[in-house]
Order: C-alpha cells, then sequence, then structure tokens
C-alpha cells in the first residue's frame, strides 16, 4: 500500500503538472478541459484522503477565527483521526499502533491542508481568469457609451442652436405684438377721453336738472359719471372748474339725502338705509354715512337717557351732600350698563343693515357718544371725594371689558371691506373716549386725595383752642392726646396708598405719595400749632432766652413738665415716619412689579386684551402726559 506522505507527495507532482498543462493552454476549450481535469484529480484525491477520516474534515472556516491557534487544531484534528483508527483495528492502541496512526493522522490532515489550499488557489485563479476576460468586454462597453454621450451633446448643442433662432424670432415678434397693444391702448384711451369729454360736457350743461327731478339715484348716478370724466379727461381748460361745480353738487346731494337717511335709520327700514349708503358711497362720502349713523342710532338716543337719568337722580337728592355724592356714582353705574346692553343690540341691527360696515360704524358711533358725554360725566366725577372713586372705577372697568370684547367679536365676524388697521384703530379710539372721563379724574388724583387727607387729618386732631390749653390744669393729658393721633395719621396715609391701588391700580402712585408727603407736612404743622399753645400755657419764654418769666410760680413747673411730654411725641414722629416709608417703599416695589409689562408696552403686551382694559388706557394716557 501507498503510504500517506507518498500519496502527499504524488498528489503534489500531479497539482504541479496540472497547473503547467492549464498555463500553457492557448485557448478557451483548453482551459475549460484543464480545469475540468484537476477539479476531477482533487475530488479523487479528498476521496481516497478521506476514507475512514470522514469525522476529521478540513474546512476553510476553520482558519477565520481570530483566535486561531495552530498547535491546537493540529492537535484536536490528530486525535479523532487516531481514535476512529484504533476503532477500525478493533481498540489496539499499543505504541507501535498508535505511533503509526499519528503518523498517518499528521500526513493526511495535510493532505487535506494542501488540498484545501489547492481549491482555493484554483478558486481564485479561476474567477481572476474570469475577470480578466470581462475587461475587454468592459472597456468595449465604456467606449459605446461614450460615443452616444458625444452623441447626444452634439445633439442637444443643436437644439439649443435652434432655440437661440427661435427665441430671437419670437422675440421679434412679442416686441412688435407689444408695440401694436400700445398703440390699441392708447387709441382706445384717447377714443374713451373723447366719449368722456363730450359726455362730461353735456353731464355739466345738464346737471341742474338732474337735481331738480328729486331722484336722488340719478343725481348719484351723474355725479359719478362727472367725477369719472373728470378724471379721464384731466386738466383741460374747459372744465377748469369742473371740479368746484363736481364738490358743491356733492355737499347739495349730501344736504338731500341726509334728512331720507335719518329717517330710515329712525324708522329702522334696513332697505331704504342700505340705497342711501350706496349713494353716499357712490359719491366718496362714506364720513357723512358715519357722522349721520353716529348721530340718530347712537349719540342722540343715549343722550336722551342721560338726561333723564340725570334729571331723576337730581329730583331725588336730598340736601345732604353725601347723599348727592352717592347718587352720582349711583347714576354714572347705572348708566354704563345700559350703554353695555345698548352696544349689543345695536351691533345685531348694524350686522343686518350695513354688513361691510358693522365693524366700522359702531366704534365711531360709541366714540361720538363718550365724547359727547366727557364734559358731563368728568363734572359728575369731579365732586366726588377720593373714598368714592374705586367703585367707579369698577364700573368703568367692567364697562371697557365687556364693550371691548363686543367690538373685537363684531371685527371678527363681520364681511368688513375696511382695512384691519383702520377698523383697530376706530376700536380703540372708541374705547380711550369711553374711560376718558374716569382718566381725566385719575390723572387729577393727588389734588382729590390730597383734600381727604387733609379733612381726616384735621379731624383726627382736633387741635384744643388756646385759651383751653391756657386754662387746663393738666398739660399732661393734652400732650397724651396729641400724642394719640400718630398712629391715627400714619393708618390714614397708609388707607390713602391702598386707596391709590384700588382707584388707579397704582398708575398714580407718584401723585399718591406727593399728596402723602403734603398731609404730613399738614400734620407736622398742626401738632406745631398745639405745641406753641402749650408754650405759651407753660409761661415757657421765646427758645433764644436763657431764662423764665418772672411770674412763674410751682403751678407753672407743672405747666413745664407737661410740655416736657412733647419730646415724647417729637421724637416718636420721626420714627413713625420712617416706618411708614419703609413699608411704602415695599407696596411700591410691589406695584412696579404688577405694572412693569403696561409700562414697558412690548408687542405681546399691545396685542393682547390688557392693552384694551382700563389699566392698559390709563398706562397709555399716563405716557402720553
Amino acid at each position: 500500500p501507498v503510504r500517506p506522505a507518498q500519496r502527499s507527495t504524488h498528489a503534489r507532482t500531479e497539482h504541479t503538472q496540472t497547473r503547467e498543462d492549464a498555463g500553457d493552454a492557448d485557448d478557451a476549450d483548453a482551459d475549460a478541459r484543464g480545469r475540468e481535469r484537476g477539479r476531477e484529480r482533487a475530488m479523487d484525491r479528498r476521496a481516497s484522503a478521506s476514507v475512514g477520516w470522514s469525522s476529521s474534515g478540513v474546512s476553510a472556516r476553520d482558519f477565520t477565527a481570530d483566535d486561531f491557534d495552530v498547535k491546537r487544531w493540529i492537535n484536536e484534528r490528530t486525535r479523532g483521526m487516531v481514535r476512529d483508527d484504533a476503532g477500525a483495528r478493533g481498540g489496539d492502541l499499543g505504541v507501535g499502533a498508535s505511533g503509526w496512526g499519528v503518523e498517518r493522522a499528521l500526513a493526511d490532515v495535510e493532505l487535506k491542508v494542501q488540498l484545501l489550499g489547492e481549491d482555493l488557489s484554483m478558486s481564485l485563479e479561476e474567477r481572476s481568469r474570469e475577470g480578466v476576460q470581462r475587461v475587454p468586454k468592459a472597456l468595449e462597453e465604456i467606449s459605446s457609451v461614450e460615443r452616444a454621450v458625444d452623441r447626444l451633446y452634439e445633439e442637444v448643442r443643436g437644439i439649443v442652436v435652434r432655440l437661440d433662432d427661435v427665441e430671437a424670432e419670437s422675440r421679434t415678434s412679442v416686441e412688435a405684438l407689444r408695440q401694436l397693444d400700445a398703440a390699441k391702448t392708447r387709441m382706445e384711451s384717447a377714443k374713451e377721453t373723447l366719449q368722456e369729454a363730450n359726455g362730461l360736457a353735456d353731464l355739466m350743461a345738464g346737471i341742474d336738472s338732474v337735481f331738480a327731478s328729486g331722484n336722488i339715484r340719478s343725481m348719484s348716478e351723474a355725479l359719478s359719471r362727472m367725477k369719472r370724466g373728470l378724471a379721464v379727461v384731466g386738466e383741460v381748460p374747459e372744465f377748469a372748474d369742473g371740479q368746484d361745480k363736481v364738490d358743491a353738487f356733492e355737499h347739495k346731494l349730501e344736504g338731500i339725502v341726509r334728512p331720507a337717511l335719518v329717517t330710515a335709520l329712525e324708522s329702522q327700514n334696513s332697505t331704504a338705509a342700505r340705497e342711501l349708503r350706496d349713494v353716499l358711497r357712490a359719491t366718496g362720502r362714506d364720513g357723512a354715512l358715519e357722522s349721520t349713523y353716529a348721530e340718530t342710532r347712537v349719540t342722540t338716543r343715549m343722550l336722551k337717557e342721560w338726561k333723564m337719568r340725570e334729571r331723576d337722580i337730581a329730583a331725588s337728592a336730598s340736601d345732604n351732600g353725601a347723599s348727592k355724592h352717592q347718587n352720582n356714582v349711583r347714576l354714572i353705574e347705572e348708566f354704563l350698563k345700559y350703554c353695555s346692553d345698548a352696544i349689543r343690540s345695536e351691533i345685531t341691527w348694524c350686522l343686518a343693515t350695513f354688513p361691510e360696515d358693522a365693524a366700522v360704524l359702531i366704534p365711531v358711533s360709541w366714540c361720538s357718544l363718550h365724547a359727547t358725554l366727557e364734559s358731563a360725566m368728568t363734572d359728575k366725577l369731579s365732586t366726588l371725594p377720593s373714598t368714592l372713586l374705586a367703585p367707579v372705577r369698577r364700573a368703568f372697568e367692567t364697562y371697557v371689558d365687556e364693550v371691548g370684547s363686543a367690538l373685537t367679536k363684531l371685527a371678527n365676524d363681520s364681511p368688513s371691506k375696511a382695512k384691519a388697521d383702520v377698523v383697530k384703530g376706530a376700536i380703540y379710539d372708541a374705547l380711550m373716549a369711553t374711560v376718558e372721563p374716569f382718566i381725566a379724574v385719575e390723572q387729577r388724583y393727588g389734588e382729590f386725595e390730597l383734600n381727604t387727607l387733609r379733612t381726616e387729618l384735621d379731624a383726627v386732631v382736633n387741635i384744643p383752642e388756646a385759651r383751653s390749653i391756657a386754662t387746663s390744669d393738666d398739660l399732661g393729658s393734652v400732650a397724651h392726646n396729641v400724642l394719640a393721633t400718630l398712629p391715627k395719621a400714619i393708618d390714614i396715609m397708609s388707607a390713602a396708598v391702598n386707596r391709590c391701588m384700588e382707584v388707579t391700580s397704582g398708575v398714580e402712585t407718584m401723585s399718591c405719595i406727593h399728596a402723602i408727603e403734603s398731609a404730613m407736612e399738614h400734620y407736622v404743622d398742626l401738632i406745631a400749632l398745639v405745641l406753641r399753645d402749650l408754650r405759651e400755657a407753660a409761661g415757657l419764654i421765646d427758645s433764644n432766652a436763657a431764662s423764665l418769666k418772672p411770674n412763674v410760680t410751682a403751678a407753672g413747673e407743672e405747666f413745664i413738665r407737661g410740655s416736657m411730654s412733647l419730646l415724647e411725641l417729637l421724637e416718636a414722629v420721626p420714627l413713625a415716619v420712617l416706618d411708614f416709608e419703609s413699608k411704602l417703599r415695599g407696596k411700591v416695589l410691589e406695584i412696579r412689579k404688577a405694572l412693569r409689562p403696561a409700562l414697558d408696552g412690548g408687542a405681546e403686551f399691545r396685542e393682547s386684551s390688557k392693552a384694551r382694559s382700563l389699566i392698559g388706557l390709563s398706562v397709555t394716557a399716563h405716557a402720553s402726559r
């Protein structure tokens, strides 16, 4: 039998001869036959080598692991082969048998590894040969594609040249058409001008007869044609006074239309009101519609309501000043509530009658109403003490919020033809006119608050007469009573700060502080009067002297001790003022923080509903001062 080593040498010799035969072949058929013979021989060798050793096959996958250990791998392969050989020999694992089995196993493993390497080499060689054979064909295809690209480039360039030629021709044709169209337009304009000139001359001559007929629609159409004719004709000497005539006839037409429009609005005749609105709009008299609507539908009617309520309040008022003030507060609160209800019903009717104009008509009307009532309401508010301004502010806050919400909803819901800025400006003007009476009083808050503080301080201090002090047996008691007024005075001034927040929301804080400062000076003056009378009653001489009057007796010493108690007051006043100042500073910081968004006036605040509230409008008015 042939030993494994001999078979391995023989296999290498045959494989080398096979590769030389394959390399010497000149054509594809010889190469194919050589590869086929090589594969057959390799298969025969693998078959003969694997007889009895099928469990120890070799694969290229065994060598791909990163942790491949050649010694361990050889031991594993030979160990299995020796075990299989011993089993085939009946379990004889003697030294001779084992040594022979190991040698045979190593030779067989070597052969299998060699055959695997040859298979891989043959496969790589075959892939390389196939790749080399495909290169010429790929080169030929690339050359074919390049030639096709060149042909396509030439075709595209030819198309571009032809397009340039066509574009030049088209541009010439378009320019010619444009010139023809311009000439046609000028000819039509000249034709229309001549027609308008002829018609305008006839209109100028017959406009008096049109107005004499009394037909409002014919008057409106005639004036519209005259305005168009004058715009087309331009500055022609023949019609130099045409615009003046048109203006005069427009005023005349407005005078004719306005009474009819007033009647239609009062009777709520929507159809007639719309027709008369169209007449005014055709002649460019939109302002006449706004003023007539505001005066007829809102101002006149609401002014009558105000005067009637004012008469009722005056008839039921008593001579008591406090009762009169309360009646004025009630008048303003109830009238604002009435106006809030009225604007909703007015919006409903206006939307049904003038849907395109309602977004402007209602704000303009409310602005007109409150501009008319501003003087009367301001006079009522000016008579109120600062203690009664808080409920008035709450009434104005509620009214402004309701009116602002109604007007904003109207602007969003109505199909208005007016620009958004125009509508927004009309709403702002209406809201500002609404709160103007209160803002006028608010800006005088410092004056009203100072009067209130003076009155309350006079009532608290209650200065005794100098004669009663002079005849008093207990001047210490007098001094103690005066000292007891200090905490009351501080409480009065603290209440003024809280009242400022209720009445002005802190907008007039500086005015309030100035009023408190003046009130503090007034309080000190009152205390100084008491001190002067006590000094005289105690028999003290002028402060610049160093001796007492000669008639001072033992009783006078009591007077002196009583007057000395005023030193407690002189010490307590500064301490109380400093404590009050500290608390006032804290409140001012809180007010500043609350008013910061409104004072800054950022875009976010201007677009929010707070800008249309009473405090937002107050800050705006305050900033403009």
